[in-house]
């Protein structure tokens, strides 16, 4: 389950709520664009989503057991501890993005790095926003 589809059911706040949501609607076409350049040069699919490989390996990316005590959080304490971890996962593909800009070969994905770059960071800016925001609460 992804992290901003718990959204809906535990936050309380609409700013949140929306940022979820925009993040679900950017996301979707960028995996399915990730998903068609896997199967066009012919990866294996299960390889790429690194099965069985620690999730911490990667910066950002969240175990299951990192998701579970959001997935027993609501208001505010489910607002905080979503937009930190989603902050956290953001910045590990800023560093991944990062990588694809300075190190790739292929236009489109070093394109798709660019712009995940500037929708993500956006993205950073006004979680940091709304975490300093919940800090009154």
């Amino acid at each position: 389950m992804e992290m901003a589809d718990l959204v809906a059911d535990r936050s309380t706040d609409p700013d949140v709520q929306d940022l979820a949501a925009r993040i679900l609607a950017a996301q979707e076409p960028e995996i399915d664009t990730l998903n068609g350049w896997l199967e066009a040069w012919g990866a294996d699919r299960a390889e790429s989503e690194m099965s069985g490989m620690d999730a911490s390996a990667m910066g950002g990316m969240m175990s299951e057991e990192d998701v579970f005590p959001l997935e027993a959080a609501s208001g505010v304490q489910f607002d905080r501890m979503w937009l930190q971890m989603t902050l956290e996962h953001h910045t590990g593909a800023l560093g991944m993005a990062q990588t694809e800009i300075s190190e790739g070969e292929d236009p489109q994905a070093i394109a798709l790095a660019q712009d995940s770059t500037a929708s993500q960071g956006a993205e950073i800016t006004e979680m940091e926003q709304l975490l300093e925001g919940l800090s009154t609460q």
